[in-house]
């Protein structure tokens, strides 16, 4: 299993995972514990991870950077702009996966830029 992207649904207490290989195979798809979200992040290869930006956002994107990978905000409305029916947790993690992948989204920021 080779994670290259990494689609985060954000909630309060249940995270939904969705990564993909270079071919945009997928090879996780899990739920996960707020408490055990950096262990299971840690665990896999640096790799580009999208989220649904929102308040909580910003923080995960740094936290997961000093792990080494790299985070993708989206705005909210390119990430249901993806989902081909109803959301639930599984679509839109899914989606945020195709929009960290795809270049012609626009997102809210990298968080790869330093404090300024």
């Amino acid at each position: 299993m080779h994670v290259t992207t990494l689609g985060i649904d954000v909630a309060k207490h249940l995270f939904q995972l969705h990564g993909g290989d270079e071919r945009g195979r997928t090879v996780l798809s899990r739920r996960v514990r707020r408490n055990k979200l950096l262990e299971v992040v840690t665990s896999l290869p640096p790799c580009v991870i999208g989220m649904e930006a929102c308040a909580s956002a910003p923080h995960g994107g740094r936290a997961f950077a000093q792990l080494g990978h790299a985070g993708k905000l989206m705005s909210p409305k390119y990430v249901k702009l993806s989902v081909k029916t109803n959301k639930n947790d599984a679509r839109g993690c899914r989606s945020n996966l195709r929009s960290g992948e795809s270049a012609d989204h626009a997102r809210c920021g990298d968080q790869d830029r330093g404090p300024d």
